[in-house]
């Protein structure tokens, strides 16, 4: 798979870790008899990363316009040490937070991401209703912000 923003993508796994950790954080305290080790975290974060991969792609897929062309901006600042205008500048400091947040609201207090009680995981087609209702957001957001 071929990350076309590694900021965005990186966003949207963070989002995803805080929704899904709201919930589990609550089981977690609830059962707190038992200790837990980062180990307990790894297929959780796997799952963000593919979640994250849907999103990435369904941002690539956008159509041209002001919202293609803001988050342009992220990459065009992620590809510099100092971003060159004020404009990149706005788009590269707002619009991951704005990913992280609506990513972090779409899955806040969900269960765990899997198919069955086996453990299956998702699979990236499988994260699409929600990562569409993510970029649909995060798209009208991007065409509407204030750029100076």
């Amino acid at each position: 798979m071929t990350i076309a923003n590694p900021v965005l993508y990186n966003a949207a796994a963070a989002g995803f870790l805080a929704g899904i950790q709201s919930r589990r954080l609550q089981t977690l305290e609830a059962n707190s008899v038992t200790p837990v080790a980062p180990i307990d975290f790894n297929s959780l974060n796997q799952a963000a990363f593919v979640f994250a991969g849907e999103v990435d792609t369904l941002i690539q897929a956008l159509p041209s316009g002001t919202a293609a062309t803001n988050i342009a901006k992220i990459a065009a600042a992620n590809a510099t040490v100092v971003p060159s205008t004020a404009a990149i500048s706005n788009m590269a400091e707002t619009l991951p937070p704005a990913l992280a947040a609506i990513c972090k609201a779409a899955w806040d207090s969900r269960s765990y991401p899997l198919y069955n009680a086996a453990g299956t995981l998702f699979a990236a087609a499988d994260y699409q209703t929600i990562a569409n209702a993510c970029v649909s957001l995060f798209a009208e957001f991007a065409a509407s912000v204030t750029v100076v």
